[in-house]
């Protein structure tokens, strides 16, 4: 049998008769030369490069003419130029047992950019990939591969965490696995607060800039999360986000009367008072015979609220009493 130099079989074949003591050996062009009883024969036919190497069990006959096998390393790679089948490597590349540098990516061979969903229910995130170095790369996604060479770029993501892995063609060795995630679009969502003759504004959710409008009059457009707008008392304030699909929300100026945020209400009612100073508010429930059912101190939140726990009351309509520096009643339903 015959094989290369690297232990892959390439063919076989049987050399007929005898062999003849002590001739077999390598001419000056490594071509093998077989001495047999039936007469000499030069096997160079089948257009091997033989190598002054021969495991046989005739290995008494040919040891002489071996030779020794060559120990060098040209490339220095720390393979021996026997088995190297890439000689000619760089100095300081990373080699494989061939002796064959092993493809390396650097960390931040990958730029990876995203947007999140626009609106809720919109699924238009997006994942963009850019390569500094030039590859057939395969990127699996959702389960599905993907190639390119220096960019790729995703669309119509679903909000949610993803994993995305990179590699070469045919190099497992450069795999890079990533993590990232699409966020779902957002409802607008502000808080407001009253101070004096000022509704100042805190957004929760939503893309700014923000577009103010008073009795739907263009007053101002904001560019940070919070903002303070001057008011007189019964304005209607309308703000809206710079994403359309993300709605907006009208409030009322309520500068000199209390309003409910809810009604009806459940768990809790919460009372948005006009600007004041006291640190504790009286705060009366009467049900619809006018018998009083709740009696309380609250204290006004950063926001100016009172949260007053309804859950125990029975559903029905109730009438509410707040003592500021004047009494204010309300109309309350408990569902």
């Amino acid at each position: 049998m015959v094989f290369d130099q690297f232990g892959d079989y390439q063919n076989r074949f049987t050399l007929e008769g005898l062999l003849h003591p002590r001739v077999a050996f390598f001419d000056e062009n490594d071509a093998l030369i077989v001495y047999h009883t039936v007469g000499q024969g030069i096997y160079t036919e089948h257009g091997y490069n033989w190598t002054r190497l021969a495991i046989s069990r005739y290995g008494d006959i040919v040891k002489d003419y071996i030779g020794k096998i060559s120990d060098g390393d040209q490339d220095g790679d720390g393979v021996l130029d026997f088995i190297d089948r890439c000689p000619n490597t760089k100095l300081g590349e990373t080699v494989d047992n061939n002796g064959c540098a092993i493809l390396e990516l650097t960390p931040d061979n990958f730029k990876l950019t995203t947007k999140d969903e626009t609106c809720t229910g919109k699924n238009n995130g997006q994942f963009v990939i850019n390569a500094s170095e030039e590859h057939n790369y395969i990127v699996t996604l959702n389960g599905e591969e993907h190639e390119f060479n220096m960019g790729m770029s995703f669309e119509n993501l679903s909000p949610g965490t993803y994993t995305a892995c990179i590699e070469v063609k045919f190099e497992p060795q450069t795999k890079q696995c990533f993590e990232f995630e699409i966020k779902a679009g957002v409802t607008f969502k502000a808080d407001n607060r009253f101070q004096n003759k000022s509704m100042f504004i805190k957004v929760k959710q939503g893309t700014a800039p923000f577009h103010v409008k008073i009795n739907d009059i263009d007053s101002r457009i904001f560019h940070t999360n919070n903002f303070e707008i001057p008011v007189e008392d019964g304005d209607i304030v309308e703000i809206s986000s710079s994403a359309q699909c993300e709605g907006k929300i009208s409030m009322l100026a309520n500068i000199n009367s209390i309003r409910l945020s809810c009604n009806p209400v459940d768990e809790f009612a919460e009372i948005i008072l006009p600007y004041t100073d006291l640190n504790a508010v009286n705060v009366k429930v009467f049900n619809s015979s006018s018998q009083l059912i709740i009696s309380k101190k609250l204290s006004p939140n950063l926001e100016q609220k009172l949260i007053l726990q309804t859950s125990s009351l029975p559903a029905g309509i109730y009438y509410l009493q707040v003592q500021l520096e004047k009494l204010h009643s309300l109309k309350l339903i408990k569902r």
